[in-house]
């Protein structure tokens, strides 16, 4: 393969890297949220659950620093939080818990939720916290893509420019994107992870808050 040939058939490579790359950062990946133009999700960046989003009973102040007092109360939040407990199980734990308080249903139930709340709320906290370092990993590699990309731009323009050890760079720089543009498909899956706790959230809130007594 000649020198010239060898520029042309790189020149078309890493053009296509290049649009790939590009197309996966700046302002493109911050749709979701003006406010911050580093989130990278199309929902909007809402730090912490909307109690008044999830929550149709009582206050739960009073029970948000007891309800961990309780083993019973305790075994049930991690039960109801965790996402392999279907909404069926979730159901027949909450009828079956509400049966046992008796005369203190009410109190149970609140303090329950309280628990429920407390503890999504730090888990979707720490999955959003989680998709602020993937957003940010994802730039810095794109950075490093682009920076790859010039230097091997470099490398084909040069007078003594070697086919062979262009075409080895851009092996391994189209490697890289690929796994960009893998980690980058995957961070859609990654943002609804809120929503889902969210929805869970408001789904149990509804069968607990269904459980009190407004008599």
């Amino acid at each position: 393969m000649s020198v010239k040939s060898g520029k042309t058939l790189v020149a078309a490579k890493l053009a296509a890297i290049l649009l790939a790359a590009v197309s996966f950062t700046g302002p493109a990946m911050a749709f979701g949220d003006p406010d911050d133009p580093n989130w990278p999700c199309q929902q909007r960046k809402v730090p912490e659950l909307s109690l008044g989003a999830v929550w149709t009973g009582p206050d739960i102040s009073a029970h948000t620093a007891t309800w961990r007092d309780d083993k019973e109360t305790r075994d049930l939040v991690g039960l109801l939080a965790a996402r392999r407990t279907t909404l069926d199980e979730a159901q027949a734990a909450i009828d079956a818990f509400a049966e046992r308080a008796a005369g203190a249903r009410n109190e149970k139930m609140i303090s329950l939720f309280a628990g429920l709340y407390s503890t999504l709320d730090i888990e979707r906290s720490d999955v959003m916290n989680g998709i602020d370092r993937f957003a940010r990993k994802q730039r810095e590699m794109a950075a490093e893509l682009r920076k790859r990309t010039s230097a091997i731009d470099k490398m084909r323009d040069a007078p003594d420019a070697d086919p062979m050890a262009i075409n080895a760079a851009y092996d391994e720089l189209n490697f890289e994107t690929r796994v960009f543009g893998d980690r980058q498909r995957s961070l859609t899956f990654v943002c609804e992870v809120p929503v889902i706790i969210e929805q869970r959230t408001f789904r149990l809130g509804k069968m607990i808050a269904d459980k009190i007594s407004t008599d």
